[in-house]
């Protein structure tokens, strides 16, 4: 983690101080260092994913949730890297419609965990109304 905080610290004075002579290279350069931040999360998430397949054993989860779960964090950080792009180059419009696309992917998405939740509620009735009933 400091390799790659000290890479950005580096790369973003480096763009500072190269965006007057040349805008086109600053931006190159800052769309290096998120693509070479986006492989570093991508090898960390990997890590994750092999404790996810542990945690499915031991909990009895679904592996359909986990999946959308995982699912879910993809589109949220694609979303969030290029919509902070867009905005740095002065797309704030396009971001910003972007971001809702995402709110109604991840909507869509997550269902089936909103309907497992809701049966799960009302099991949970059900039941207390089935043994608390005189």
């Amino acid at each position: 983690m400091l390799k790659i905080s000290m890479l950005a610290l580096c790369t973003v004075i480096t763009s500072l101080l190269i965006k007057k002579q040349s805008p086109v290279t600053a931006s190159v350069i800052g769309l290096s260092l998120c693509l070479i931040i986006s492989i570093n999360i991508i090898n960390n998430i990997s890590a994750i994913t092999g404790q996810l397949g542990v945690m499915i054993s031991l909990t009895g989860i679904g592996d359909v949730y986990i999946k959308i779960i995982m699912k879910i964090i993809g589109i949220t950080f694609i979303t969030q890297l290029i919509s902070d792009v867009c905005r740095d180059n002065g797309f704030n419009a396009a971001a910003s419609q972007l971001e809702i696309m995402c709110k109604i992917a991840v909507a869509t998405i997550s269902i089936p965990i909103v309907l497992s939740l809701m049966e799960m509620i009302n099991k949970c009735i059900k039941y207390c109304l089935l043994y608390t009933s005189p």
